[in-house]
């Protein structure tokens, strides 16, 4: 999804304030990846706008492009004006991001003129005073923050947040499985083990309840706080992402303390941080008694501690389910259990743990 930032230079674009030139260059900015990621969210974005067949040849004659064009014969074959990106070789991508957004112009301008009584009203303010931008932004930001701090929402987002967490971890581990060369003896899969090997990549069920979950968070955003639909997709992504970021915040500073990078993990910590002693009892307070700590530990002491799961407390704390595996100098465990680490979060840093 298009950041709200993003949205803003493309609409300005569509009152004519930017250049096309100013998006493109923004564009050829981004690797391969991005890129087409840009060209799928840009698509999303324009369907509030219902382009019709004479926007589309509009945006034909303006982009310049000839009709032999691959982007040009792939969005008169999508009928619902969603361009074929995945389609498109590297070298079409940015003619297929040139025409979409001409055809984003050609519709916005159309749309303002007959509809725009049926679109998100900001849309419309004239954006070409920097300072409405900024409000805007800021209004925006505020919202985001009054929802993510919105207790009746809590236990959705933190939901959400931690299967979509689950699903990134997942796809990492995907990623960095090895490829076999040529030289590889196969197993050929029976029709069985393709079934289960299916429902394990990919869970039908989790992904409808998130979709379920996700659609109700929406309707209740929508009706509590008078939001167009279009802006409360924005905004749970964006709650969501807060709620990803910090368990990301989390799981580095596990891997940062089993790889012994002291650094690391109080880089992410609070400066005044309250941690607990688990191997001497009581607590250490800030950044220097931490390392002196975790130092005198490893001295004597030889823990790994891995995360299992994550779950958003009613209070706003996040509790950690984690496997701790120790072991003294000589390889005697001393401790092989779960336990539950609590964390409390301030402005993006670790403020508080506590040992359950």
């Amino acid at each position: 999804m298009l950041s709200l930032e993003e949205e803003i230079r493309i609409v300005r674009f569509g009152q004519g304030i930017h250049p096309v030139s100013y998006l493109l260059d923004a564009y050829n900015r981004l690797d391969t990846s991005e890129k087409r990621n840009q060209l799928r969210d840009l698509s999303f974005f324009m369907w509030g706008l219902k382009t019709i067949d004479s926007d589309i040849e509009q945006a034909i004659a303006d982009s310049e492009l000839k009709e032999t064009d691959l982007p040009v014969v792939h969005l008169k074959k999508d009928r619902l004006r969603i361009n074929r990106t995945a389609l498109l070789p590297d070298s079409e991508l940015e003619k297929a991001y040139r025409l979409q957004l001409y055809l984003f112009k050609t519709a916005y301008q159309r749309s303002f003129n007959q509809e725009k009584w049926l679109l998100t009203n900001w849309w419309f303010e004239d954006l070409s005073q920097e300072e409405t931008v900024r409000k805007l932004v800021l209004n925006y930001q505020a919202m985001v923050e009054e929802i993510y701090a919105d207790a009746g929402f809590r236990n959705e987002f933190g939901s959400l947040a931690r299967h979509w967490f689950e699903r990134m971890k997942e796809s990492e581990k995907s990623a960095k499985e090895p490829v076999f060369d040529s030289q590889t003896k196969f197993h050929f899969l029976t029709y069985d083990e393709m079934l289960t090997e299916s429902a394990r990549q990919f869970d039908q069920r989790q992904s409808e309840g998130m979709a379920l979950l996700r659609r109700s968070v929406n309707n209740a955003l929508s009706i509590r706080y008078h939001l167009e639909p279009e802006r409360v997709w924005r905004i749970i992504s964006d709650v969501m992402d807060r709620h990803v970021d910090y368990l990301k915040l989390l799981h580095r500073a596990y891997e940062a303390f089993n790889a012994r990078d002291i650094d690391s993990v109080l880089a992410l910590m609070h400066p005044d941080v309250a941690w607990p002693n688990g191997w001497e009892g009581g607590y250490v307070q800030g950044h220097d008694a931490v390392r002196d700590y975790w130092t005198r530990q490893w001295q004597q002491l030889d823990p790994r501690v891995t995360p299992v799961s994550f779950h958003l407390r009613p209070g706003g704390e996040i509790e950690v389910d984690v496997h701790q595996f120790v072991k003294d100098r000589e390889g005697n465990v001393v401790a092989d259990s779960h336990v539950k680490h609590i964390y409390t979060l301030e402005n993006g840093k670790i403020r508080t743990m506590v040992i359950e």
